[in-house]
């Protein structure tokens, strides 16, 4: 490094000639290197996951105004006659005058009617049971 003479200081060197080789003060400069370092790094890592999650909010938007749109669809075709029988047919088991309803259970449906027939049979005796289908016809 160079000394900067001044009158009536010859021979001495100057204080702010070595400031940068005293330890501690490297020490301190290479301290807040390395906290700016880490800061940034941090800072690059949020921005990213920032724009990473702005990408999926904007996927999921694009889904959520496609859903609408079908759902709008759907609801100016709800008012359609074919909608209304059809939904009159299924949820509420109603039928056009005229037509014959067939009913096509699975196994494990009748597995399950079997199952709360002979539990109802240990419940209610016979002649209980007797009783009820003699109301019943």
């Amino acid at each position: 490094m160079f000394e900067i003479l001044l009158p009536g200081m010859q021979g001495r060197p100057s204080p702010h000639n070595n400031f940068l080789s005293h330890p501690l003060v490297v020490a301190g400069l290479v301290v807040v290197a390395i906290f700016l370092t880490v800061s940034s790094v941090r800072i690059v890592l949020r921005a990213r996951a920032i724009l990473a999650e702005q990408k999926a909010l904007e996927v999921s938007r694009l889904e959520l105004e496609q859903r609408k749109r079908d759902l709008e669809a759907g609801l100016k075709n709800s008012n359609s006659p074919e909608v209304v029988e059809r939904i009159a047919k299924e949820k509420l088991n109603l039928k056009n005058p005229g037509e014959e309803v067939v009913v096509v259970k699975t196994e494990a449906q009748s597995a399950s009617s079997s199952e709360r027939r002979s539990f109802i049979n240990r419940i209610v005796p016979d002649w209980l049971s007797n009783f009820f289908e003699f109301l019943a016809r």
